[in-house]
């Protein structure tokens, strides 16, 4: 089995410096991204490095290409980071990011692409509890709103999935 979450078509022009910032894919799933012109770089780190990209507040870093990744008062651990890989995307190049790697992506040209998410029944397991942690961040942030009316229908609305409030009452 093989469920899409996401497929986008992206563009940029690399005048105004189009990149993302540093994250794991939504709910942890896989991607691909299909250059169909331009150049892409491509900042990768696997799951175990995520502590060492996180500042003293345990926030994930905006962009390990800054100079102020290297202020220890800051980010205590970055330079404890052992796996970085970059990769040079060209047109007609497909890119497989796993499951749960962080990665920043910059358009060095004028860039097209198609990228798709999903998951399977390898990492349907992160992709349960990602959606499991992300109900309970929503539950909290409006938690002073408890006592209104479809307070669980607000929750699905915070995450964008429509039944997956009541099939974590039916799994806990």
């Amino acid at each position: 089995m093989l469920a899409t979450i996401i497929a986008l078509f992206t563009w940029g022009p690399k005048d105004l410096g189009i990149k993302t910032s540093l994250h794991s894919d939504v709910f942890n799933s896989y991607s691909w991204s299909a250059n169909i012109c331009g150049l892409k770089k491509w900042i990768l780190f696997p799951p175990e490095e995520e502590e060492n990209l996180k500042d003293v507040f345990g926030e994930l870093a905006y962009d390990v290409c800054c100079e102020g990744m290297n202020d220890v008062a800051v980010y205590p651990n970055y330079s404890k980071v052992r796996r970085r890989y970059e990769v040079l995307q060209k047109a007609g190049e497909v890119i497989f990011v796993p499951s749960r790697w962080f990665h920043q992506v910059y358009n060095l040209e004028d860039t097209i692409s198609v990228n798709h998410n999903w998951f399977n029944a390898f990492n349907i397991d992160f992709i349960w509890q990602s959606m499991k942690e992300m109900l309970c961040k929503v539950q909290n942030e409006i938690v002073d709103c408890k006592e209104m009316e479809g307070w669980d229908k607000q929750c699905q609305v915070g995450i964008s999935q429509v039944s997956l409030w009541f099939m974590i009452k039916k799994k806990t």
